[in-house]
């Protein structure tokens, strides 16, 4: 079992300004991807879906986010649309992805037999889905929680430390092995140093650690005498956004990268966990990261919201009858179109708002916010 039946999350941190936190929360009554702003502002459910999904990972140009939904990998885009699985295996269960810093491929955790809580190797595939390596080939031990080094070259994983490998799996080493409970690896946006979770000796209390990357110089970062884990590096390699159930249950906290300035971003009944930090790069090539570089080819942001990243957003979308309006109407041609894929009798392309080959619930969300917002009126 991973730690408290949570996964050992490890994703790598890659450089660039500071953007979005995204997460995994339980608020809605199952675990959901969610993105917040640097300062806990913002938040907004993105993947809107009645399973779990957790373990989520920005792609190394802040566009996509890999997560883990029901033992499978899944992709999306930064605003929930294009959910798209890439591992469908009913015979394995995959989760907690980590891109390669160029993009081209994705690393993760799979459990032979489908079985959440056997022994797991570290797996790596092309990002569309091909091409399963796995680079571990371990029958006893939980090898997981997968995070490549920022020049693409090592992956460093936890089982009951943490390991290092090159990228295709040779010459892995032990850096840290006490037999302790680890909870997530990331590298240092510069690829100096390893943020870690620790839990020896074994029993309640989980601290945050950091180590240079060859193993030395460890130094503890947190004293808070809970469960503290799943660190994760900011783009600029200032601060760290980790998870503790210090005030009763599991919330999002952030601190510079020497341990001080501890800050809680998240405040609900509900657990908050797996946070990972968006890389803004200039993707718009104005010589400024900034957060306009979030959504430089994109005029709108299907997921709904007023978002205040930056981007331009007028009308989501949502005139399904194309009257250049969205009213009721629209609302009862996506309703009919409900449940319907490409070639099915009750298909209507344009009721696909978010564009993921289906009509389906964020469709309707679309519709029916935009009915309701001044800008989609004519």
């Amino acid at each position: 079992m991973a730690l408290l039946g949570r996964p050992n999350v490890g994703q790598a941190a890659f450089p660039g300004a500071n953007g979005k936190i995204v997460f995994a929360s339980e608020r809605d009554g199952n675990w959901e991807i969610y993105v917040m702003n640097a300062d806990g502002s913002g938040q907004v459910n993105l993947s809107n879906n009645l399973v779990d999904d957790d373990s989520p990972a920005w792609s190394a140009d802040g566009a996509k986010i890999a997560f883990s939904r029901e033992c499978a990998i899944y992709v999306m885009n930064a605003d929930g649309s294009g959910q798209t699985n890439l591992t469908n295996d009913l015979l394995v269960c995959d989760g907690q992805p980590a891109w390669s810093p160029d993009g081209s491929k994705i690393a993760f955790d799979s459990k032979e037999g489908g079985i959440p809580d056997a022994a797991a190797d570290i797996y790596v595939m092309d990002a569309d889905g091909s091409n399963r390596t796995n680079l571990t080939n371990d029958p006893v031990t939980h090898d997981e929680g997968p995070a490549w080094s920022p020049d693409g070259s090592k992956i460093a994983f936890t089982n009951t430390g943490v390991d290092v490998m090159d990228a295709d799996g040779g010459n892995r080493i032990t850096l840290f092995g006490e037999g302790h409970i680890i909870g997530g690896a990331e590298w240092l946006p510069d690829g100096s140093k390893i943020a870690f979770a620790d839990g020896g000796p074994p029993g309640p209390v989980i601290e945050i650690y950091v180590m240079d990357a060859d193993g030395m110089n460890l130094q503890q970062l947190t004293s808070i005498g809970e469960v503290t884990a799943y660190p994760a590096w900011s783009p600029d390699g200032t601060k760290i956004a980790f998870d503790s159930d210090v005030d009763g249950d599991r919330e999002i906290y952030v601190m510079d990268a020497d341990g001080s300035g501890q800050t809680r971003l998240t405040d609900n009944a509900a657990q908050d966990g797996d946070p990972n930090w968006q890389p803004i790069v200039d993707s718009d090539s104005d010589g400024i990261l900034d957060v306009d570089d979030n959504c430089p080819n994109a005029a709108e942001d299907f997921d709904g919201f007023q978002d205040g990243d930056g981007c331009p957003e007028p009308c989501p979308g949502g005139d399904v009858n194309g009257d250049g309006r969205v009213d009721m109407r629209d609302v009862m041609l996506v309703a009919k179109a409900l449940g319907s894929r490409p070639g099915q009798p009750r298909w209507n392309p344009a009721a696909d708002l978010n564009h993921d080959g289906r009509v389906d619930l964020r469709d309707l969300v679309i519709v029916l916010r935009s009915s309701f917002d001044r800008t989609c009126r004519p």
